[in-house]
């Protein structure tokens, strides 16, 4: 046999050593067959490419299909001038993971958190945000005996603050007997605002005031509102609108665009007080004393978490 036939032989055993790390046995091979090229049979040569190309079958492992691949991803749920909401949700992920989220921020620096994932679904709240600065967060999840999981890179840019030239007109509600306050509102457009607070106007009546707990602007007017549970008035301290159709008072009165409807108190509430809510959907809507409502009722969740101006929230008791 020609020296050109051992070449051409020696090329593809080549290709096959680099693949699986076997290139000290290539060398050994190449040194033995350069020694004895003239001597040496195709007969030998066969038997020692089988071999290799068993090697390489016993060191091929299928990956997982895309359907069972672990997967992880971020998004924004909503923004402000100093405050971000978002989703972080993970499927086919073995759980409790690690979880490192990446804040990148327009100077160049970055923050960086490690903490324990135990559910599927979590809402990041990240604050202390600049006006009008473009962030970007990435997240990497090192689970249990699995590979390193990467989402997708998430771009926020904060609002911009306003001009500043305002010009304001004043609406003034109660302080005719006592004190009245407002604690919180929901813009729903420029002809549907609603504030809640509590709100005493002086009259005829037995007391010699009326206590108001909303107040309610059409475009054109505001007209103070009582809003009543099981027949009594009572302190509003917050109110969250999804949409017109939808405005929750509260943990226990939710309007419906044409009524007030009465949700039944959880037990678990007894001898709370709900000082702020919000959310995405009816399912998922959460209050700052550590609440959550889904499936038409409260539950518990565990305190929040705060590192480097990232809020983690876990989900316990969630149906």
């Amino acid at each position: 046999m020609k020296i050109s036939s051992h070449t051409t032989i020696l090329n593809h055993i080549i290709l096959l050593f680099i693949t699986n790390r076997l290139l000290l046995y290539f060398l050994f091979c190449l040194k033995f067959l350069t020694k004895r090229q003239n001597a040496m049979n195709t007969k030998i040569i066969l038997p020692v490419t089988l071999l290799l190309l068993n090697i390489v079958a016993c060191n091929t492992t299928d990956p997982p299909p895309d359907s069972e691949k672990p997967t992880l991803k971020l998004k924004l749920e909503d923004v402000s001038c100093i405050e971000a909401w978002i989703r972080l949700t993970t499927t086919n992920l073995q759980l409790p993971a690690t979880v490192i989220i990446k804040q990148y921020n327009s100077t160049g620096d970055t923050l960086s958190h490690i903490s324990i994932l135990d559910t599927q679904d979590s809402l990041l709240y990240i604050d202390s945000l600049l006006p009008n600065q473009t962030y970007k967060f990435h997240t990497t999840i090192q689970s249990y005996n699995q590979a390193e999981v990467k989402s997708n890179e998430l771009s926020v840019t904060t609002m911009d603050t306003t001009s500043h030239n305002f010009t304001f007109e004043t609406f003034t509600f109660g302080g005719t007997a006592g004190s009245s306050v407002l604690y919180d509102v929901a813009i729903i457009n420029d002809n549907n605002i609603w504030a809640v607070g509590e709100i005493y106007v002086a009259d005829t009546s037995q007391n010699g005031y009326t206590m108001y707990n909303a107040v309610h602007w059409d475009g054109n007017q505001w007209e103070l509102k009582r809003i009543l549970y099981d027949g009594n008035i009572w302190t509003i301290k917050t109110i969250f609108a999804f949409n017109q159709n939808d405005i929750w008072f509260s943990a226990f009165v939710r309007y419906d665009g044409q009524k007030f409807i009465e949700l039944p108190i959880s037990p678990i509430l007894t001898g709370w007080s709900i000082n702020k809510i919000w959310g995405i959907k009816l399912t998922d809507l959460w209050s700052r004393e550590c609440w959550q409502y889904c499936f038409l009722q409260w539950h518990i969740v565990e305190p929040d978490r705060k590192w480097n101006g990232i809020e983690h929230k876990r989900h316990l008791g969630r149906l």
